[in-house]
């Protein structure tokens, strides 16, 4: 089996190059009203009624929570119709046009993709990667698959995910819109219908649904487990998402950690942050966030070059 020495914990800052919606923005989406054909086409995907549409967002224009998963954490009773509207809008913003930005324009995967090729991640048992993603969408995956199917010249897409699997390990521990041979890549592009919205919403679990021993939480338990080196990229820290990753009892005494803190204040970092990681400097363990000239993702990963030495 393939160790993964290195392991990315994905925030939804790791997508933003790739235009999908973020925390505040998908809250802006998912309260603000949608088109008679929107409500149609999530009725058909399975909400109840249209006035518990309604109910939902006027409920959460109320509540002003910080995210969606703030206000569903709450209010459980909107649960489904919360996960149905949150599908279509991540769905409809997939679009596999968006992953050939450049480097300069946020896109991290290329220069990560060559980095993995430049020290041989997945050519031996001893080097691999692990990605932990908070993330519902499936860019990083697709774009991984497509490099390696270039790369490699694989027909097939058997070929592509064993090649896949022998590189890297990618756990979305909050569900994701499908698989890709479920749902292709790209809603926003081929269309976005009644079925893959019920597919998505299915497939994926807010906070409060997700519990610490369930298998994806226990996949990316193993994967901390084995890592040498721990980044977060894009990621909030909030309270609950560092604490079900379990990271004192799964951490080995000589991993190092680093993440990145994009408009994460200093105040915030000594306050909030840092705390979250004090068991792991009391065990010796070394954390070191970003300066601020790191604080984007691609930005970070230049300026740490032995992480995947």
């Amino acid at each position: 089996m393939i160790a993964r020495n290195v392991v990315l914990v994905l925030g939804a800052g790791a997508s933003e190059a790739f235009d999908l919606p973020l925390g505040t923005e998908l809250l802006s989406l998912v309260t603000n009203p949608v088109s008679s054909e929107i409500e149609d086409l999530l009725m058909d995907s399975g909400m109840r009624t249209r006035d518990l549409l309604k109910e939902f967002r006027d409920e959460l224009r109320r509540f002003q929570p910080l995210s969606i998963d703030e206000f569903l954490a709450d209010r459980t009773e909107f649960t489904d119709v919360g996960k149905r509207v949150v599908a279509y809008h991540v769905l409809n913003r997939e679009d596999a046009s968006k992953l050939e930005k450049s480097v300069d324009e946020g896109n991290w995967y290329p220069w990560l993709f060559r980095r993995m090729r430049d020290v041989g991640i997945g050519d031996s048992p001893e080097k691999g990667l692990g990605v932990i993603t908070y993330n519902y969408d499936r860019s990083f995956e697709y774009a991984l698959e497509e490099h390696l199917r270039a790369r490699h010249k694989l027909s097939s897409i058997r070929d592509v995910r064993d090649r896949l699997t022998e590189v890297a390990t990618i756990v979305h521990v909050h569900g994701k819109l499908g698989g890709l041979d479920e749902i292709a890549y790209g809603g926003g592009r081929t269309g976005v219908t009644s079925g893959r919205v019920r597919l998505a919403a299915d497939s994926i679990r807010v906070i409060h649904e997700s519990a610490n021993d369930d298998e994806e939480f226990k996949k990316a338990h193993k994967l901390i487990s084995e890592a040498k080196c721990i980044v977060f990229l894009g990621f909030s820290y909030h309270s609950g998402n560092v604490e079900r990753l379990q990271l004192a009892k799964h951490i080995t005494s000589n991993t190092y950690v680093t993440g990145t803190r994009f408009e994460i204040t200093d105040s915030e970092i000594t306050r909030l942050v840092e705390p979250r990681f004090e068991e792991l400097r009391n065990n010796h363990i070394n954390v070191n966030f970003s300066k601020r000239d790191d604080h984007t993702v691609y930005n970070l990963l230049r300026n740490n070059l032995h992480i995947f030495s």
